[in-house]
């Protein structure tokens, strides 16, 4: 059974070509997805299994319960479509 292995990783060129590097050592022995945000989408090719997941920043304490709400959603989105591809 191959192993499935999520790799979450931020917009910034510091941390997308990381996991790049972990995608390619995993991608022949594992089933690997790249979780990034739109900015993350720049230095992705089409050749690896990218989800786009758009956190919402937390610098406006009036809308701070939504934020949190919305990242629990997207955590739950992750996880249903990591388990269906």
């Amino acid at each position: 059974m191959i192993k499935k292995i999520l790799i979450s990783t931020g917009g910034s060129g510091g941390h997308v070509i990381p996991a790049i590097t972990i995608y390619n050592h995993l991608k022949n022995t594992h089933e690997v997805l790249i979780s990034t945000d739109i900015r993350g989408l720049a230095y992705l090719d089409k050749d690896y299994k990218a989800l786009v997941i758009n956190t919402p920043k937390l610098n406006n304490y009036f809308l701070l319960p939504f934020s949190f709400l919305k990242i629990l959603f997207l955590t739950i989105k992750s996880f249903f479509s990591f388990k269906k591809k």
